[in-house]
């Protein structure tokens, strides 16, 4: 998949969460154990993109595609 792609998915995915998945993906990001991390203040009350971006700036595109996909899954578990 392109950069492009992949900025797109994360974006999209990210977009059509409800508030309450949304700050479950945000917690689940600031909690993750594996480096990098993201400190809470670079995605606390930020807007959607701007976590993509913080994302995509701390772990670079592959990974962060990778991250998203990992905190998407784990947070639909979490209703299962």
């Amino acid at each position: 998949m392109s950069g492009a792609s992949m900025r797109e998915f994360m974006q999209n995915a990210v977009e059509s969460l409800s508030e309450e998945d949304f700050e479950r993906f945000r917690d689940e990001l600031v909690e993750r154990k594996q480096e990098p991390r993201v400190r809470l203040n670079r995605v606390e009350k930020k807007p959607r993109r701007e976590v993509v971006k913080v994302m995509i700036n701390t772990f670079l595109e592959d990974e962060a595609f990778e991250v998203t996909k990992e905190l998407l899954e784990k947070i639909s578990k979490g209703y299962g």
